[in-house]
């Protein structure tokens, strides 16, 4: 299977704010839980279809631990889609998308760190607040093709208006993931 990262970063940065925005409409239509069933429900029959398609075993042999960690997985999802729900059908899709990176990384440390036994170095930190490790180098430029892709995909698609501070916003992330990455490549 061909796979290329940035081109994946790409697609997946395009893809999350049309689901957003997605989501916002039809919760203004059906309530969350409606929208959580028929969701999942068209991506169970996909599924099958696809499953049938390529002639493979419907349900695998699955161990008990197995079990366990996908009934905890299928909780936390379904947590995550109810609070997303709420959280997008009474907020600005862009506002949302805004903050939920940075949280999303800090959350991801802690994490890590505490429940996963992740071991975090001198090497770790200081990737992540200079800039030095290639996976903050991936953070860094994600959230501004992310605000880049989501700006464009709001107007064109969704008649978002561009406000004044929202293009003020987006030139200061770009001056600033700019001045980083040069500030970079003099430490080095």
């Amino acid at each position: 299977m061909f796979y290329n990262f940035y081109i994946y970063l790409v697609i997946l940065a395009t893809m999350s704010p049309i689901v957003a925005y997605n989501k916002q409409k039809i919760l203004s239509k059906i309530s969350i839980s409606e929208e959580i069933f028929y969701t999942t429900g068209a991506l169970f029959t996909l599924l099958l279809v696809f499953k049938i398609y390529k002639k493979k075993d419907i349900i695998t042999k699955v161990d008990n631990h197995t079990i366990l960690r996908i009934v905890i997985q299928s909780f936390i999802v379904l947590a995550g889609l109810f609070i997303s729900g709420i959280v997008i059908s009474r907020e600005n899709v862009f506002r949302y998308k805004l903050f939920q990176k940075p949280v999303y990384i800090v959350v991801l440390l802690i994490l890590a760190v505490c429940f996963y036994k992740e071991k975090v170095t001198f090497q770790k930190l200081s990737g992540i607040v200079i800039s030095r490790e290639n996976v903050f180098r991936y953070k860094l430029f994600q959230k501004p093709v992310y605000i880049v892709v989501l700006l464009i995909l709001a107007v064109c698609f969704y008649k978002e208006k561009v406000t004044f501070q929202k293009l003020i916003g987006i030139i200061f992330l770009l001056f600033g993931t700019y001045f980083i990455e040069t500030k970079t490549s003099f430490i080095k």
